[in-house]
């Protein structure tokens, strides 16, 4: 399966890139994304990854972990 090339001009308004990345690329470019935020913005993208994390451990706790 040929990999589709990524152009650095394919971004959408949020300054996403918007197809054609492989794992390792989407996550160098989400933590660009991230760096972009003011600290307000990132502390409350801290505070609902946080929320997030918690409820999935609650879950996993609960009903355990199956692959």
């Amino acid at each position: 399966m040929k990999q589709q090339t990524y152009y650095d001009e394919q971004y959408n308004e949020f300054g996403c890139p918007i197809y054609s990345q492989s794992g390792a690329v989407a996550i160098k470019h989400f933590a660009h994304v991230l760096a972009r935020f003011s600290p307000e913005e990132r502390a409350a993208f801290e505070r609902e990854r946080r929320a997030r994390q918690d409820e999935l451990d609650q879950y996993t706790q609960q009903y355990g972990y199956r692959r």
